[in-house]
């Protein structure tokens, strides 16, 4: 039973610092490629923008 229980101890922290990896892989990403992802975010906020003022005019003609 305690092995049992120390086994998931050892796949839970495993899993947790994979993620915390990952995070920080992402982070450090994002730190360096900064002015590509605010240009991708403005450009997906600007066509929804317009995606939802055109849906909005055609629906209130």
């Amino acid at each position: 039973m305690f092995s049992i229980n120390l086994f998931l101890l050892l796949i839970f922290c495993t899993r947790t610092s994979i993620i915390f990896l990952n995070f920080h892989f992402f982070f450090n990403i994002m730190m360096t490629f900064t002015t590509f992802y605010t240009w991708i975010l403005s450009t997906i906020i600007t066509l929804t923008i317009r995606f939802l003022f055109t849906n909005l005019l055609s629906a209130f003609p």
